[in-house]
């Protein structure tokens, strides 16, 4: 469900003009070679409402949050969100052609993404927004002193995302690690 194959009659001359082209990133890892994917969102038409931002946590925050749980008594869990971006769906109304990777498709087929690739200028921002909502809906307060920071007052938790890894910090992390696990966004470190 990340894209959808365009038929040739809906591909026009201004489709293939504006289209993004892809390639594949390898990456060794261990005895296989991993690979993903990409857009080379470096020429991706953007609008006025597009926003490109994300933000990262501050080193401040983490400093303070280890504090918190050593002081505490916390245990950590930490976590990572496998293929994280294609978890979120691109915004309503925002429409992003790709070319499929010759490798596989040398016809010169075209796919309409339903969720944002790696490379896109827009991924990052659609990823936070997606695991927000997700927070909210598991019982989260998005702290305003930094959005990367979640509060869970019913289990005493606390999650710390960069990106697409997690830092748990709390009385039962485990627990929420499992809950946030099964919204099938988390693999465990």
């Amino acid at each position: 469900n990340v894209y959808r194959n365009l038929h040739p009659s809906e591909v026009t001359p201004e489709i293939r003009r504006l289209a993004i082209k892809t390639r594949w990133v390898l990456r060794k890892k261990a005895n296989e070679v991993r690979a993903r994917l990409v857009a080379k969102g470096y020429n991706q038409q953007l609008t006025e409402d597009d926003d490109t931002y994300a933000s990262t946590p501050m080193v401040t925050t983490l400093k303070l949050l280890l504090t918190v749980a050593l002081s505490r008594h916390y245990r950590i869990r930490l976590g990572d969100i496998s293929t994280a971006f294609l978890h979120a769906l691109l915004p309503e109304g925002q429409r992003i052609i790709v070319e499929a990777p010759r490798e596989y498709y040398p016809d010169g087929t075209y796919w309409e993404l339903l969720r944002p690739l790696y490379g896109l200028k827009t991924s990052p921002r659609c990823w936070q927004d997606h695991f927000a909502a997700t927070m909210k809906n598991l019982g989260g307060i998005r702290m305003k002193s930094d959005p990367n920071l979640y509060y869970f007052p019913e289990t005493d938790n606390y999650v710390l995302v960069y990106v697409d890894d997690l830092l748990i910090a709390g009385k039962s992390p485990d627990e929420l690690f499992d809950k946030i696990a099964q919204t099938p966004i988390v693999t465990g470190k």
